[in-house]
């Protein structure tokens, strides 16, 4: 196989992932020891216990691993199969979060007065 512009963008498309996976790795291990270390301290937000920094780092490290993982290995392989499904979720990822952006922007004044509950109910039952 020659040299090519394709193996060029292949080459950069599988290094570029090994760095966000290894990015991942590193996300995931922060999580793992938040949970670890911190049990529930480190839950700010009482009713919401799903959104813990701890369960945030797993739950971002765990997606950004499978991702950047698939993307590396379409990309070394010039599997066409997993290039199509690192496209499809990285727009998708790309599209809720820009849909997540715009929900909190248009509803900002519930977010913040919910938030602000949260915290102040967090803060008092962290005291006691």
């Amino acid at each position: 196989m020659g040299r090519s512009g394709y193996t060029c963008i292949r080459y950069t498309m599988c290094t570029s992932n090994v760095l966000v996976w290894l990015v991942a790795c590193g996300v995931l291990g922060i999580g793992v020891w938040l949970r670890l270390a911190y049990g529930g301290y480190a839950t700010m937000l009482p009713g919401y216990s799903a959104l813990s920094a701890d369960s945030l780092c797993i739950i971002a490290g765990m997606i950004t691993f499978f991702v950047a993982f698939f993307g590396c290995c379409g990309s070394w392989f010039q599997n066409r199969c997993l290039l199509i499904l690192y496209v499809t979720l990285v727009g998708t990822i790309f599209t809720m979060e820009v849909t997540a952006g715009t929900l909190a922007f248009v509803y900002r004044d519930d977010v913040k007065g919910t938030l602000k509950n949260e915290f102040k109910l967090g803060d008092r039952k962290s005291v006691v």
